[in-house]
């Protein structure tokens, strides 16, 4: 009886065992797996604000060139829709510091392109006073954007290397 008792115990402190090791690989996979996640969607981020800067670029070039910019106003804002779309609340998989800040670069960039998108417009209505002040709250504008970029990135960094840790 006691020998069975023993085999019982065993028994029992291996199937314990062995749920906390299935238990404890499961919750790595899927730490893993939402890693992956948030550097894929942290890497689609980054591409989208590129994509946006380089239309912004040409923008800017088409503005002081004085060139045409129907085509070039509307590569703009479906760029930065789809800035808007890769930081959507369906895309980011989190956590909240992260969904913050990247929230916070939308707010900036949709500033940014809305100043660049007035500034487009007035050199046609010839106001150079304000188009001083449009092109201050630009460049203001361009460096909330770039602030914003970097805090994203810096939070991205955090948390990946914070989940590398665990």
């Amino acid at each position: 009886m006691a020998g069975f008792r023993a085999a019982k115990q065993s028994a029992e402190v291996a199937a314990r065992a062995l749920a906390e090791q299935v238990a404890g690989q499961a919750r790595y996979e899927r730490e893993q797996w939402v890693r992956q996640e948030q550097r894929q969607v942290y890497g689609a981020i980054n591409r989208a604000y590129a994509e946006l800067a380089t239309a912004l670029s040409a923008l800017h070039t088409a503005l002081a060139e004085c060139g045409p910019m129907q085509e070039l106003v509307e590569r703009v804002e479906e760029r930065r829709l789809r800035l808007s779309v890769v930081v959507g609340p369906t895309a980011m998989p989190g956590p909240e510091e992260v969904d913050d800040v990247a929230r916070a670069l939308i707010g900036a960039t949709d500033a940014f392109v809305a100043a660049y998108r007035e500034l487009a417009v007035l050199p046609r209505a010839d106001e150079s006073v304000r188009l001083d002040a449009v092109r201050e709250r630009v460049a203001g504008r361009r460096a909330d954007a770039h602030a914003c970029l970097s805090n994203l990135s810096a939070a991205c960094r955090n948390v990946l290397l914070r989940q590398g840790d665990s």
